[in-house]
């Protein structure tokens, strides 16, 4: 009725309205929560700020009484460490519990990136490995997990699945590790019947789709000598322990640069780069597509990559899958000056916050809107005025990435 709470918050929330009222409407007592966002504006500057910024997380909101109490009161941004509630989840909780507490665990991560108060990359990664904690010790898995990917990097964005490598010490364990690998991904599934939406990859372990989930350390090593190509190398280069032995890190990372990279592996390596570029991205998207697009994250990572690749011993490519840091030791060891390593990060940290704000806003594919309306939605959920504001700082960013790439692989290559 007019005159009520509920009809005041709709006025105030304006081409939100109808988004808002269907969020609150559902919970109940729910004139309550419409009292609390009529006489507290920041409460629903909170709740305007997901609706405009991260719609994608208002499902979950309106799922959980909780979390939109945590939101309206401001103890949302309060808590310090979502992750550590959720690792102190006992081993015997029902998967129902397990879901619900890794996806309040994550919305409330997410939405503190909204909100200005986290950011949220390395978090979603650190609460992946908890998940992944949890799930091996209730199957008490016997195999060595490793991060491979975006994963290894530590950069996952909300839509990222998990690219992993399994090993296990010795041909003794493997027949049963084989068998609780097929129990994890059987978990993984029943939880995304929950709500979870985290998926599982294997497919780069060695003979891909037609291997073993779960290799031997031993087999490892054959297939390193003997059949390991030279894209399998490279993304080995972002190995990373989720819950392994120093032995089995030791063996991946070691593989990704046993294999002097001279100038015919280079053009190998490149000629499959440009083959995922063009057969994953629409030619149309090629300028817009944030990690395989034209200087953008993916050339950013190759640049990266193959100069460990090359010079191993003077980047410290087996010591960090941290981006970041990597950048740095391309610096320290001589291959790209202070300000392209200033460059490189800042680009780095860049893409990162737009994947996840794309994301977030629902935009799909990694890939900068075309729509002005959308483009404008995008800036404003990083801060800037509107859609040229934000291609004024993009543009730049993009054409010196790719100016970097372009001159290290020349420089690689002479």
């Amino acid at each position: 009725p007019a005159g009520s709470d509920r009809a005041e918050v709709a006025g105030r929330a304006g081409g939100h309205a109808q988004a808002l009222l269907q969020w609150f409407d559902v919970l109940p007592e729910s004139e309550a929560f419409y009292q609390s966002l009529c006489q507290n504006e920041d409460s629903l500057d909170r709740v305007l700020a997901i609706l405009e910024r991260a719609p994608v997380l208002v499902d979950p909101f309106r799922a959980s009484v909780g979390l939109s109490e945590l939101l309206i009161s401001g103890e949302l941004e309060e808590e310090d460490d979502p992750v550590a509630r959720f690792r102190a989840l006992p081993l015997d909780a029902p998967l129902s519990q397990l879901a619900e507490a890794y996806l309040r665990a994550r919305t409330v991560l997410l939405a503190q990136g909204v909100l200005g108060s986290r950011q949220v990359a390395a978090e979603l990664s650190d609460l992946a490995d908890a998940l992944l904690h949890h799930c091996l010790d209730r199957l008490s898995a016997e195999f060595d997990t490793l991060a491979l990917g975006s994963y290894g990097v530590r950069c996952l964005s909300p839509n990222s699945d998990l690219d992993l490598l399994l090993l296990v010490p010795d041909d003794r364990s493997q027949a049963n590790a084989e068998a609780q690998a097929q129990s994890l991904l059987g978990m993984v599934s029943n939880l995304r019947r929950y709500g979870v939406s985290l998926s599982l990859d294997l497919r780069l372990r060695p003979d891909g789709g037609k291997g073993l989930l779960v290799r031997t350390y031993a087999g490892f090593s054959q297939y390193d000598l003997h059949g390991m190509e030279m894209w399998e190398r490279f993304a080995l280069c972002q190995a990373r322990g989720v819950r392994a032995r120093p032995e089995a890190l030791a063996l991946a990372r070691q593989a990704a640069v046993s294999m002097p990279l001279d100038s015919e592996r280079i053009d190998e390596l490149l000629a499959m780069k440009r083959r995922i570029d063009t057969e994953r991205v629409p030619a149309q998207h090629a300028a817009r597509h944030i990690k395989l697009g034209v200087g953008g994250l993916g050339d950013l990572e190759w640049f990266v990559h193959l100069h460990e690749m090359k010079d191993p011993e003077r980047t410290r490519a087996t010591e960090s899958t941290e981006m970041p840091e990597r950048i740095r030791a391309l610096a320290r060891a001589g291959w790209i000056h202070a300000v392209e390593a200033e460059e490189l990060g800042q680009a780095f940290a860049y893409y990162q916050e737009l994947r996840n704000r794309l994301a977030l806003l629902g935009i799909p594919n990694d890939t900068m809107p075309e729509n002005p309306d959308k483009l404008d939605r995008l800036a404003r959920s990083m801060g800037l005025e509107d859609g040229n504001e934000l291609l004024r700082r993009h543009q730049p960013i993009v054409g010196r990435v790719r100016s970097i790439f372009v001159e290290g692989i020349e420089r690689l290559t002479r």
